[in-house]
């Protein structure tokens, strides 16, 4: 049964010959398993079964209970025992099972619309599913003949191929499809349908994934949900109590292709719907009025299921592996308003009923809203199933004045480490991640630095990890957050205590400059420089990669939807020089460099005093040792995001 909503979403995204899916596979009859999950899924017979293979029809092993609805042979319509013969006529590619399938023919589907509703008073059928689609049409204004509700070539040809349909596209019908789908592809952007205070929503036809879906995504910004942890973990909690709520509500439309997620941050929620186009309103307008009636669905029974269960969370993510808690730490430390899990984990133990009772009322008064609507859906259906979810919601006149991002830490010329002990007193690892700043977004530092970080992933696993053996994690990554972007090193082990493992990174950082200047050659730069490239031509293989990509531009506020034609122009004019200018630029020149190191309490009594020499660091330059977070603080910011979008200087 779990199984059924993973099947449903799959044939939802992807043609039928692409989907394949099952948990378990058993290819005996097992009459005492059978019954097991008969008397599992059935109070006490309210769900049917139907098992479609002739071995099992005059099994002796047919519990006696069930006899009663099995007919004598005379009994059986002719064709009925035309179905026992089925037609396997293809193998599953991996176990070599047949399989197949059949149309049901047109005097059984009567016979089956006859049937009398008493005929079998003991039999309890469940209500039809509500999101079930009545129709599977796309948009196109291509002429298709019959079966226009199947819009998809692949569709088509399968239902050709398999099911004996008389289902033949013209050429010029076939022709009017591709020129369709291409004309989608040859704008690579959405449109705006609505920018006015509070409210900015895009849209996007496009028909090249040949699926009759589409999916929406809306974010609503709250403000001053980020000045303090416990504000945050409130709207968790009501929302949390409300998502649990749905689960078992729209258990349905997960069976049938839909899908929805509700994620909440420090900025407000972020909703997402995709799914079949004849029903996908109904399911955001099931979400959208739960969320709207946040307290009133709020009782101190479901509060208290949703704080344990937040607790619950929260200290299993406390006991995250080390590296994954540095990593948010870094974060923590750029940012100006951001939250570790210890900080929420505290703030929830306080929280009480009445207060987030009272908090969630008219939460989205002041809400402001961005969506996108993509897929095979009309720019009147988009407006439309938006209009729902505000309305839902209850979204007022609200502002997006919060989502301008933050002002994030400013540290070129500056070199600061800061140490702390590691959390888990029984952990014999260390952990030093240095972080090196690029500054604020410029396209053609971010090309070079997105081929530059390869080769320092490289590199750098090979010198620190396998030759040196530093630790059992070495990882280099470009680090992006807002609008200003960075490198950091990473290494985790128990071989050397942090500040040795700044000393190696730093050491590999002066040798990984002679690697650029005379082990890269113009050959090797040449390919490089084609791989990256064609990474950035890469078209999106589904509907949620396209959204999730125009998404990152709408929620950064720079709206470059061709962002990635823009750096591959970039990374097609850098030479080899410009990659090295850059790393000596960044590195070396105008270092703006935080080391976060994490020492085990294990293998060392007291966190050193002393920092790294000039002459130890690839820069040359002095660090300063932070003995508080806090003492971060007094370092410069960058401006917000939205300001140095409309303002690049």
């Amino acid at each position: 049964m779990d199984e059924l909503p993973h099947l449903g979403k799959s044939l939802s995204a992807h043609e039928p010959s692409r989907v394949l899916i099952a948990d378990r596979l058993y290819f005996e009859y097992n009459a005492t398993l059978l019954q097991g999950a008969i008397d599992h899924i059935a109070e006490p017979s309210n769900a049917v079964l139907i098992f479609c293979s002739d071995r099992f029809r005059n099994s002796s092993e047919i519990p006696p209970n069930q006899t009663d609805l099995i007919q004598t042979d005379t009994d059986i319509p002719l064709w009925s025992k035309t179905l026992y013969e089925p037609m396997l006529d293809r193998f599953e590619k991996y176990f070599m099972f047949p399989y197949g399938s059949s149309v049901l023919p047109e005097d059984m589907l009567a016979h089956l619309r006859n049937i009398p509703k008493d005929a079998y008073p003991g039999l309890k059928v469940p209500p039809r599913n509500k999101f079930l689609p009545q129709t599977l049409e796309g948009v196109t204004s291509c002429t298709l003949g019959p079966h226009t509700d199947l819009l998809s070539i692949e569709h088509r040809r399968l239902i050709d191929m398999e099911a004996g349909f008389e289902v033949r596209l013209t050429e010029e019908a076939k022709a009017c499809l591709e020129h369709e789908r291409m004309e989608d592809l040859a704008v690579d952007a959405p449109e705006l349908l609505v920018n006015k205070t509070g409210r900015k929503i895009w849209y996007k036809l496009t028909r090249e994934f040949q699926v009759p879906s589409y999916s929406l995504k809306a974010k609503i910004y709250l403000p001053n949900i980020d000045t303090d942890a416990k504000s945050l973990m409130k709207l968790l909690l009501a929302v949390s109590v409300a998502r649990t709520s749905l689960e078992h509500e729209l258990f349905d439309a997960l069976l049938v292709g839909y899908d929805y997620h509700i994620d909440v941050d420090s900025t407000g929620i972020e909703l997402t719907f995709s799914g079949f186009r004849d029903r996908l309103s109904l399911l955001v307008e099931t979400v959208s009025s739960r969320l709207g009636n946040l307290s009133e669905h709020l009782t101190e029974e479901n509060f208290a299921f949703s704080k344990e269960k937040a607790i619950s969370t929260l200290e299993a993510k406390t006991e995250q592996h080390l590296y994954k808690k540095v990593a948010a730490f870094l974060g923590k430390s750029l940012r100006k308003r951001a939250f570790l899990d210890e900080e929420l984990l505290v703030a929830v133990r306080e929280l009480t009923f009445n207060e987030t009772a009272e908090f969630a009322k008219g939460i989205f008064e002041r809400g402001g809203v961005k969506a996108i609507c993509i897929g095979e859906v009309r720019d009147t259906e988009a407006r439309g199933v938006v209009t729902t979810l505000l309305r839902g919601i209850g979204i007022g006149q609200g502002d997006l004045s919060s989502t301008g991002g933050e002002e994030v830490l400013k540290l070129q010329g500056r070199s600061v480490v800061y140490r702390n002990w590691n959390p888990n007193p029984d952990d014999l690892n260390h952990l030093a991640l240095n972080y090196y700043q690029i500054g604020a977004r410029n396209n053609t530092k971010l090309a070079a630095a997105q081929m530059l970080v390869g080769l320092m992933r490289q590199q750098s696993f090979l010198v620190l990890r396998t030759h040196k053996q530093l630790g059992y994690v070495v990882w280099t990554s470009l680090h992006q957050i807002d609008y200003v972007d960075g490198f950091f090193v990473l290494i985790e082990g128990s071989k050397l205590p942090p500040h040795l493992m700044d000393k190696e990174i730093e050491s590999f950082l002066r040798g990984f400059e002679e690697y650029l200047t005379t082990s890269l050659t113009d050959t090797a730069f040449a390919a490089l420089q084609q791989n990256a490239a064609a990474l950035l031509d890469e078209k999106d293989k589904t509907l949620q990669a396209k959204q999730g990509r125009y998404w990152s531009r709408i929620n950064l506020g720079d709206e470059k939807f061709n962002i990635r034609e823009i750096l591959k122009r970039e990374v097609m004019k850098l030479h080899k020089e410009d990659l090295i200018d850059l790393y000596r630029e960044v590195f070396k020149q105008n270092v703006g460099k935080l080391s976060i190191q994490i020492f085990s309490k294990k293998t060392v009594s007291e966190l050193p005093k002393n920092v790294l020499t000039p002459e130890e660091t690839y820069s040359g330059k002095e660090s300063d040792l932070l003995l508080n977070l806090e003492d971060l603080s007094s370092l410069p910011r960058f401006p917000r995001t939205s300001d140095m979008i409309s303002n690049p200087q």
